[in-house]
């Protein structure tokens, strides 16, 4: 919808473009962490980095290009951020809530349950015993230290 609305009758410019002066305003040269942020705050909203990817690459593009950074970096960032948004979005919290048998805990958000435990801490404990949560952890951390290396490298 706001990649055409500079087609009208003002001659103003685009959302898109308005959007991407604000953000690169706003950001300056802190936008490598931005374009992470962005990525996973759209992919815990829409609960998909392909619909993160959708919805912000264009605005990431274009701020890129007004920030002269290369895109190419911005775009990795902004999949690597929706990448650990999707890891935390609740569609994927309450998957590995029925595929570890504690989905009949979500509505007890850290409360004491009938058996003395807390649901979430629960939960966790037990996905920690998991290797592939185990390495979702390690990617997230890993993911911000590389945010931080590209913005060092590409100053």
């Amino acid at each position: 919808m706001y990649r055409y609305s500079s087609i009208n009758g003002l001659g103003l410019d685009s959302m898109l473009l308005t959007m991407a002066k604000g953000v690169a305003e706003l950001a300056g040269g802190n936008y490598f962490y931005f374009a992470t942020f962005i990525g996973s705050v759209g992919a815990f909203m829409f609960g998909s980095n392909t619909v993160s990817n959708i919805m912000f690459s264009p605005l990431q593009f274009q701020t890129a290009q007004l920030l002269n950074i290369p895109p190419t970096v911005i775009l990795a960032l902004q999949n690597q951020g929706g990448a650990i948004g999707n890891m935390i979005c609740i569609n994927n919290i309450v998957a590995a809530a029925a595929t570890t048998g504690r989905h009949h805990d979500q509505g007890h958000r850290g409360q004491a349950d009938p058996n003395g435990h807390r649901a979430m801490g629960d939960l966790l404990r037990h996905l920690h015993h998991h290797d592939a949560y185990r390495h979702a952890a390690r990617y997230c951390t890993d993911g911000l230290t590389f945010s931080q290396q590209v913005a060092r490298h590409t100053r």
